[in-house]
């Protein structure tokens, strides 16, 4: 299947429930995101930013294997982290809000809820953004929010752990080892 089919019949659709697609036909596609949020097809860089906008709509997580999803078709991409990234943050009055790189908002909250996880030796922080899709915190974000955070001892002193705070809510940034 051609990039350019996939996204002719995407097209056609403004706001894909993917949730409610069951479609028979699997296969792969040698799509690849990589661990910053780049999309490749063949090894080469898909530079369409509206290209890579449609195809993030109908992603979809099942199992820990990601696809691209349509009423007919799902098929198999390679993900190095997390398919989606979180490039900015700012507090409202109503909490934290998050941008991703396609310009969706998330409130975190239950919905959306921020953890630090591990795959391949590495910790990182990711916010659920939605159905069971995630995305990981750019870096120099990351590091922002640290510079924001609230740190709390652990009660033996050993353990530093940061929070990011809005009213009564926070979330773990992680924590450290005090030396």
């Amino acid at each position: 299947m051609k990039l350019d089919d996939i996204a002719t019949h995407l097209a056609d659709h403004k706001v894909p429930p993917v949730h409610l697609w069951h479609p028979r036909h699997c296969g792969e596609i040698d799509i690849r995101i990589d661990r910053n949020g780049r999309w490749f097809h063949e090894g080469e860089e898909i530079l369409r930013v509206a290209l890579v906008r449609l195809f993030s709509s109908v992603l979809w997580n099942e199992n820990g294997d990601f696809y691209l999803k349509t009423p007919v078709e799902q098929m198999k991409i390679q993900v190095e982290l997390e398919p989606i990234l979180i490039v900015d943050a700012e507090e409202r009055a109503d909490g934290w809000h998050f941008r991703t790189q396609f310009d969706e908002d998330i409130r975190l909250g239950a919905e959306h809820p921020l953890e630090m996880c591990e795959r391949n030796g590495e910790q990182y922080p990711r916010i659920k953004v939605r159905y069971d899709l995630w995305g990981m915190l750019e870096r120099n974000l990351f590091y922002q929010l640290i510079d924001l955070a609230l740190s709390v001892d652990s009660e033996d002193g050993h353990l530093t752990e940061l929070f990011l705070v809005h009213g009564d809510d926070k979330w773990s940034l992680g924590s450290f080892e005090n030396t």
